[in-house]
C-alpha cells in the first residue's frame, strides 16, 4: 500500500539533517558556533515522523478496515535496521583500533542499547556522570532519536487502534489532549531536569503528536487548493519559524518545552499548506532538495560516527577537517542508499524470510561483538603508537578518573555498602552518613567535606598516612550550598561528630556565575563555616585546585604535549606549559576566599603553593617519576594525589594540628 508521494517533506528532511549536520561539526562565525539551534532539526524529523506513520496507518485502517502490524513493523525495520547496521559494521573495526579501554566499554554498552531500540535510556543515564567525556566523542549518541522514533512506533499504533475501536470520533480530540499533555509535561521536566526531558518519549511525544494530529486533520479535510490567502503565506511563515529557530534559539533556550513550539508548529505549517504553486512548495521540491532528502537517513547516521572518530583522531580540527567529514558523510551516504536502503526496501527482491534472516544473524554478531567490548577489561589501548608513546603513563584519563575513586570504594565496600557510582562528586554515600570511618581514639579526626575535589585531598592524605602520624581522616561528599536538611544529615552523622577538624575542599565558582552540578556558589559559603563552628569544631577553608586551559583539543595538558611533541618529552617545559595554560580566573576566586577565611577567622590554606611555583613559573603536570599528576582540567590522578599530599606534608599544612 502507496500513499501519495509528497517531495516537499523530502525538502524538509534536507533543511533538518543538514541543521544537525552542521550543528555537530561545530562550524564558527564571527565568534560563535553557526547555526546554533541546528539540534531543533531533530524536532522536524519527529513532526515529519509522526505525520508519515499515522497517515500510513489511517490510510490502511479506512480503505481496507483493518491495519496490519506484521507489515507495519516490516516496512519500519526495512527502513531502519539495515543502513544503521551497516554504519554499526563499518565502526566496529575503527573503535577497536581507535578507542581507549573505557570508551571501548562504552562503545560496547551504546551498540547494545541501541540494538534494544533503547539508547535513549542509555544516554540519558550515561552522560550524566560528573565528568563525563565529552559528548562529542561517543560515535552512536546520535542513536538517542532513533530510539524515541522506535518507541513511537511501538506505542502509538496500538494507542491508535484503541482509540480507532472504542472513540473513533473523539480521534482528534484525544490526540490534541495528548499534544497538549506532552508539551506541558516537557516544559515542566526541562525546568527541573533538561537532560531527561531533552532524552525521553514522554516529553518528545507531542512532536510526533503534532504530526499525528495533522494527518488526521488532513485525511478527512484535505487542504484547499483554491484557498490562495492560506496556502501562499502559511508556508512562507513555516519556514521563517524553522529558520528562526535554527539561527536564534540554543540549548539554553528552555528546550524542549514552549519555546520547541516555533519548529514544530513551522514545520506543521509547511505540511499542511504545501502546494505547487507556493515558491517554498516548490524550492523544497527542487531536485536538489529532494535527493538530498532522500538520502537524509544515511546523513543522518553517518555523520556524527565520523565526526566522533574525527575529534578522537584530531581533537582540534579546523574546517578543513570538518569539510573533509562531511565529504566522507555525503560519500558514504549516497554508497548507504543506492546500495543497502533501497534494495533493502524492495519486497520483490528480499523476501521476509531472507530480510529476516540476514538482519536476525547481523544483530546477534553485533550484539556479541559488543558484549565481548564490554567485557575486555585490558588498560592498554590497541594503538601501538599511543602505548610507545606515553610508556608507563595510563593514557585512558576515563581510567584514571575511576581509579581515583578506588579507595573511596574499597572504604565503601569494607564497611557493608555496594561500591558507589565513580565520580559521585555531590552526594555522601550511606557509608559516609551512616558508619564511623575512625578506629583510634588517641588520634586526631579530621573529616574532608566536599565534592569530587574533596575526594582529592582525601586522597593526598590517605595515601601519604606515615607523613601525618596523629591523624586520622575521613570523607563526607556534600555541596555548601546544599538545603537545610543535607546539612542536617552531615551533622548528624558519625563521622561529624567525632571529627575534631572540618577541612572544607571543592571548587568554587565566581560570585557572579550561577551556580553549577560542578561549580559551587561562594554567597553560601559564610553560613555554611557559621553551621560548621556552631558545631564546635575547628574549620579550615581550602582555595581552589589551580586549573588549567584545554591544549591542542584535549582537557588534559599532558595529553596534548604528549601528542604534539612525541618522544621529545621534557618534564621542565611540560611544566612551564602547564603554569602558561592556568586559568586565572580560580586566582580571583581563591582571593576571595582568603577575604572570606580572614573575616571568618579561620585557617586558611593555599592548594596553588602545592602545585604551582611562581618564582619558576612553573605547575607539576607530571610526578618525579613523569606519572600525570591530572587526569582533567585539575582533578588528581592517584599518583598526583600521592605526589601532592607529600608536597602537602613538607609545607606543614597540618603539623600545628597534632602538637
Amino acid at each position: 500500500m502507496q500513499i501519495r508521494y509528497r517531495p516537499e517533506i523530502d525538502g524538509l528532511r534536507t533543511i533538518a539533517v543538514l541543521a544537525v549536520i552542521i550543528y555537530h561539526a561545530q562550524f564558527m562565525l564571527g565568534g560563535e558556533h553557526f547555526l546554533k539551534g541546528g539540534f531543533l532539526g531533530v524536532d522536524v524529523f519527529f513532526v515529519i515522523s509522526g505525520f508519515l506513520i499515522t497517515s500510513i496507518i489511517m490510510k490502511e485502517l479506512n480503505t481496507e478496515g483493518t491495519f496490519s502490524f506484521l507489515g507495519f513493523y516490516e516496512r519500519r525495520a526495512r527502513r531502519i535496521l539495515p543502513a544503521l547496521f551497516l554504519v554499526i559494521l563499518v565502526a566496529l573495526p575503527l573503535a577497536w583500533y581507535l578507542l581507549l579501554p573505557t570508551q571501548m566499554t562504552d562503545f560496547g554498552k551504546s551498540i547494545l542499547s541501541t540494538l534494544l531500540f533503547g539508547s535513549n535510556f542509555y544516554w540519558f543515564d550515561s552522560l550524566q556522570e560528573y565528568g563525563a567525556e565529552s559528548a562529542l566523542l561517543k560515535p552512536f549518541l546520535h542513536t538517542w532519536s532513533l530510539a524515541v522514533e522506535e518507541q513511537y512506533y511501538i506505542l502509538f499504533p496500538v494507542l491508535l487502534m484503541v482509540i480507532y475501536k472504542w472513540f473513533k470520533s473523539y480521534t482528534v480530540v484525544l490526540l490534541t489532549a495528548g499534544l497538549l499533555l506532552s508539551l506541558g509535561l516537557s516544559d515542566y521536566v526541562t525546568g527541573k531536569n533538561q537532560s531527561l526531558s531533552f532524552y525521553m518519549l514522554h516529553t518528545r511525544f507531542w512532536e510526533l503528536l503534532a504530526g499525528s494530529l495533522l494527518a488526521n486533520i488532513l485525511y478527512f479535510h484535505p487542504q484547499k487548493e483554491n484557498d490562495a490567502f492560506l496556502n501562499k503565506t502559511m508556508p512562507i511563515l513555516g519556514l521563517y519559524l524553522i529558520g528562526y529557530s535554527l539561527f536564534f534559539i540554543d540549548l539554553d533556550s528552555n528546550h524542549p518545552g514552549y519555546v520547541t513550539l516555533l519548529p514544530v508548529i513551522g514545520t506543521v505549517l509547511i505540511i499542511w499548506f504545501a502546494n505547487e504553486k507556493d515558491l517554498v512548495t516548490q524550492l523544497l521540491s527542487s531536485r536538489l532538495f529532494v535527493g538530498i532528502g532522500l538520502i537524509s537517513y544515511s546523513l543522518y547516521l553517518w555523520h556524527y560516527p565520523i565526526f566522533a572518530f574525527g575529534r578522537i583522531i584530531e581533537p582540534s580540527p579546523d574546517w578543513l577537517h570538518k569539510t573533509a567529514w562531511l565529504f566522507l558523510t555525503v560519500i558514504f551516504s549516497v554508497a548507504a542508499y543506492f546500495w543497502v536502503e533501497k534494495p533493502f526496501r524492495n519486497r520483490n527482491r528480499l523476501s521476509l524470510r531472507a530480510f529476516s534472516t540476514i538482519i536476525g544473524v547481523t544483530a546477534l554478531l553485533i550484539a556479541s561483538f559488543s558484549i565481548f567490548l564490554m567485557s575486555e577489561h585490558d588498560s592498554v589501548p590497541k594503538n601501538d603508537r599511543l602505548k610507545a608513546l606515553y610508556g608507563e603513563n595510563v593514557i585512558d584519563n576515563q581510567l584514571l578518573k575511576r581509579k581515583s575513586w578506588d579507595i573511596l570504594d574499597k572504604i565503601h565496600y569494607e564497611l557493608g555498602y555496594e561500591t558507589e557510582r565513580k565520580g559521585n562528586a555531590v552526594t555522601a554515600p550511606r557509608s559516609e552518613s551512616e558508619k564511623l570511618w575512625f578506629t583510634s581514639k588517641a588520634k586526631l579526626k579530621v573529616l574532608i567535606v566536599g565534592n569530587s575535589h574533596g575526594k582529592d585531598l582525601f586522597n593526598a592524605f590517605t595515601t601519604n598516612a606515615e607523613q601525618f602520624p596523629g591523624i586520622e581522616f575521613a570523607r563526607y561528599g556534600i555541596h555548601t550550598k546544599s538545603s537545610k536538611e543535607a546539612i542536617k544529615t552531615m551533622k548528624a552523622a558519625p563521622n561529624f561528630k567525632a571529627a575534631d577538624v572540618i577541612i572544607i575542599s571543592t571548587r568554587f565558582g565566581k560570585l557572579d556565575k550561577a551556580d553549577r552540578a560542578n561549580h559551587v556558589s561562594i554567597k553560601k559559603l559564610p553560613g555554611f563555616i557559621d553551621t560548621l563552628k556552631e558545631s564546635g569544631k575547628k574549620v579550615i577553608l581550602t582555595s581552589n585546585t589551580p586549573e588549567f586551559f584545554a591544549y591542542k583539543g584535549y582537557d588534559n595538558i599532558f595529553d596534548g604535549y604528549m601528542r604534539e611533541k612525541g618522544s621529545l618529552f621534557d618534564k621542565e617545559e611540560l611544566n612551564t606549559l602547564y603554569y602558561s595554560m592556568k586559568a586565572s580566573d580560580v586566582d580571583e576566586v581563591n582571593n576571595k576566599l582568603r577575604e572570606i577565611a580572614q573575616n571568618k577567622n579561620i585557617t586558611y590554606l593555599d592548594k596553588h603553593s602545592i602545585i604551582c611555583s611562581d618564582i619558576k613559573m612553573q605547575c607539576d603536570g607530571v610526578t618525579d617519576d613523569g606519572l600525570k599528576t591530572f587526569y582533567d582540567y585539575g582533578h588528581y590522578t592517584l599518583e598526583g594525589a600521592k605526589y601532592f599530599g607529600s608536597k602537602i606534608a613538607e609545607q606543614g599544612w597540618l603539623k600545628k594540628l597534632s602538637e
